[in-house]
């Protein structure tokens, strides 16, 4: 029986974009806790019609649609987060600090603020309020083992996937981790990927950076430095599948608003009330939150414009720390200039090979 050790997954750039016959480009191979990526075929049984006899045909069993997709957890490196960051903020700024393919990259990446384009590989690229273009889709590759019994079919290859929702997670004692929710246009439900290309191959490698922990990452709160137990924070493209006749998969997705929201968790501080007035009073702030190994190894979230959610703040018995949470949501300026979030990636493993990857 296989076992987890025998499988791996791999993202794969896709420079074609949207449902295009892509180059086979080097990859990344990740360091996933679990995923969920599954066909999601729609098989539903027509019980209500009238059929002679009391059981079940299979003839009125209807094979329906498919929307492939899932949730993949990984701990994540600087060079893991360009590629899933562009499939799912559709604009990136990137240039080569060294001016050499080894040299080291920085990764400028803001929401768009349009709705991409499904038509052709000019993917967007510029600031916040430059045009939007066409959309980058990124592969998975998902292999349970190595074997060439049941046909050959070893692996499971999703194409032309768009991030949904993208999150990040720091939390004191732990690995910084990233959860990447992908939709995707098609699916090979069953391949064959022989042992070739198991990592390190020329399908791509496992980072060499290391991981980010949580005495890696500082929280800056309007300013100032708050000591802080967790950080989080998500944000979503509200995708809905478009059908048309003649496909069972997705034609496209449609683009509903971009949301983006947080929150950190704290021990409440003497002072800690001053956050109710805050929330009530609909008063602004700033969030910065970095990670940092080292001056080529860093990934920095920015949320100019902040206001608190709701708070809930709760007593516990005993010698229990009173803890509470601060929620908040992210906004774009009311001139719609400037991003509600801006993600900054230096890293040097690709160098400026991965602009050209993406």
């Amino acid at each position: 029986m296989a076992k987890g050790f025998q499988g791996w997954l791999c993202l794969v750039p896709e420079n074609k974009g949207w449902k295009g016959t892509s180059t086979l480009i080097e990859g990344n191979f990740i360091f996933a806790d679990d995923e969920s990526l599954n066909i999601n075929k729609n098989i539903t049984e027509r019980p209500g019609k009238l059929t002679h006899g009391r059981a079940l045909k299979a003839s009125g069993r209807v094979l329906g649609e498919q929307t492939p997709g899932g949730d993949i957890n990984f701990q994540f490196r600087s060079d893991d987060v360009p590629m899933v960051c562009a499939a799912h903020f559709q604009k990136f700024i990137g240039s080569s600090l060294g001016g050499t393919a080894t040299g080291t990259t920085l990764f400028t990446f803001v929401p768009e603020k349009g709705v991409p384009n499904f038509s052709g590989s000019a993917f967007g690229t510029g600031d916040y309020t430059d045009g939007k273009g066409d959309s980058y889709t990124v592969g998975v590759i998902k292999k349970f083992f190595d074997t060439t019994e049941n046909g050959g079919t070893n692996a499971q290859w999703y194409k032309s996937g768009i991030v949904d929702e993208l999150m990040f997670s720091m939390t004191a004692g732990d690995d910084a981790k990233c959860k990447a929710s992908f939709r995707f246009g098609n699916v090979d439900v069953g391949t064959v990927i022989g042992s070739l290309l198991n990592p390190n191959s020329s399908l791509g490698s496992y980072s060499v950076n290391p991981s980010f922990e949580w005495w890696s990452a500082t929280l800056s709160y309007g300013g100032a430095a708050l000591d802080v137990n967790k950080f989080e924070w998500s944000s979503k493209n509200n995708l809905d599948p478009f059908k048309v006749l003649g496909s069972q998969n997705p034609a496209s997705y449609r683009y509903g608003r971009n949301t983006v929201e947080g929150s950190f968790d704290l021990d409440m501080p003497y002072d800690g009330l001053k956050h109710f007035a805050t929330m009530l009073g609909g008063s602004a702030f700033a969030i910065t939150a970095t990670l940092y190994n080292d001056d080529h190894d860093s990934v920095t979230f920015n949320f100019p414009n902040c206001r608190l959610r709701p708070i809930e703040a709760n007593l516990r018995g005993g010698d229990q720390e009173t803890s509470f949470s601060l929620p908040f949501s992210a906004y774009e300026s009311e001139t719609g200039s400037v991003a509600p979030v801006t993600v900054q990636v230096e890293t040097t493993t690709w160098g400026s090979n991965l602009i050209t990857r993406i």
